[in-house]
């Protein structure tokens, strides 16, 4: 899966914050190493058919405002990596994702 920044073109938040539930305000905490999925990256995950992607222990929504920011590459290698943002706190303002 990518974290696709092509249609809302996004330009503060580095990317897609990961939450401990489906909860869009269960947001990981900023001293977790993995708090953010960066714009750009690669994940490996499962689709869990309601909205959400599961990347190991946490989950990622796959749209914000009903615009796609997480969505499945075609053909992507069988061993693609998982990459996981930094553990940075990213700037978020009420309109990220």
């Amino acid at each position: 899966f990518l974290v696709d920044n092509s249609i809302l073109k996004i330009e503060g938040p580095p990317g897609v914050a990961y939450r401990y539930t489906k909860a869009r305000t269960d947001k990981v905490r900023s001293d977790v190493a993995a708090n953010v999925a960066k714009w750009g990256d690669i994940l490996q995950g499962v689709d869990e058919g309601d909205g959400w992607l599961r990347v190991g222990q946490f989950y990622l929504p796959m749209t914000h405002d009903k615009v796609p920011v997480i969505t499945p590459l075609q053909g992507a290698p069988a061993g693609a990596a998982l990459h996981r943002g930094g553990a940075t706190q990213p700037r978020r303002s009420p309109a990220a994702p």
